[in-house]
């Protein structure tokens, strides 16, 4: 089974799994919504270089820390269109279930936060260091 096979189905096996990441014999999971893992993947400095990533839904934002955590493969049940473009664009492999035009907030009424307030980037680095501080504000 390859890395993404296998974080594919981490993902989807584990119902309180919301991400893996898969190299090799390591793995790496998360129960955190949103992308409170991957920041916080990033920040204790885990190693996520050449992983193959699957989540529940990959964002704009989402998509730029894992290109800045150098995954080289995305499966996502939902993937925004900014976010299939975002990883395209840095040569990441991705596959979905479904696209969609927006990552909506949980109330499903509006454009998420998080994407809103990272939209006018292409930048990983400065995308991380936005969220980073949006989310010590709501923590």
């Amino acid at each position: 089974m390859s890395d993404a096979e296998r974080a594919r189905s981490i993902l989807l096996a584990q119902e309180n799994c919301t991400c893996a990441f898969c190299r090799g014999d390591c793995t790496h999971t998360s129960a955190y919504r949103g992308i409170y893992a991957l920041v916080q993947f990033l920040a204790q400095g885990v190693e996520l270089t050449n992983f193959s990533a699957a989540d529940k839904v990959v964002g704009k934002a989402a998509a730029l820390l894992l290109v800045m955590a150098g995954v080289k493969e995305v499966y996502a049940q939902v993937m925004s269109e900014p976010a299939l473009y975002t990883l395209s664009y840095y040569g990441v492999l991705c596959t979905y279930t479904q696209v969609v035009p927006e990552i909506l907030d949980y109330e499903r009424k509006e454009v998420c936060p998080l994407e809103a307030i990272i939209s006018h980037t292409k930048d990983p680095e400065e995308a991380y260091r936005i969220l980073q501080k949006a989310l010590k504000t709501v923590s």
